[in-house]
């Protein structure tokens, strides 16, 4: 409240769920999109607690000794709907995504860019989700850390973005 009565274009968090309870960690994911929209305040925030982070950050940015690396995931907009058999579906941006059969009422679904399996042909296999999509880039990965060289690959599957990472061979 008191950062909010001087109207900042910015406010930082600093691992704001470190010391509270579950119940009202979920009271301050939901005064979070509140003080960005009624101040059109941007919110950082710092924290160790990724499910957190997944559920309220538009975009991540991972930190490894002060460095900006490579984050791996993409965050993706969206909502819960019922599919065919008491299936699950996360919608986003048109797609839908066969999910597991959680409760709640999800508004974003994370998927990592490395659970993503690019091919130039139809894959036979168990996935539940298959997509065709059109390469838009490709990007090396700038890591200190790689012995290998690694490549992000933006795919665009209807109008919804989707990145995976790949070895450069």
């Amino acid at each position: 409240a008191r950062a909010l009565v001087l109207k900042p274009k910015v406010i930082l968090f600093d691992e704001p769920t470190s010391s509270i309870d579950r119940e009202n960690v979920r009271r301050f994911e939901k005064l979070l999109p509140s003080i960005r929209d009624i101040y059109g305040t941007t919110i950082l925030v710092s924290t160790h607690n990724l499910p957190f982070a997944y559920r309220i950050c538009d975009r991540l940015v991972h930190l490894d000794e002060g460095r900006v690396v490579p984050a791996g995931e993409n965050i993706l907009p969206g909502s819960m709907v019922s599919g065919e058999k008491e299936e699950r579906l996360f919608v986003s941006d048109g797609v839908a995504i066969h999910c597991p059969d959680l409760e709640g009422d999800f508004t974003k679904a994370v998927v990592d860019y490395d659970r993503i399996i690019l091919s130039r042909e139809t894959l036979h296999s168990s996935a539940r989700n298959n997509f065709y999509g059109t390469v838009e880039s490709i990007t090396p990965v700038k890591s200190r850390e790689q012995a290998h060289s690694l490549m992000d690959v933006t795919v665009k599957v209807q109008d919804l973005v989707l990145t995976s990472r790949i070895t450069g061979e």
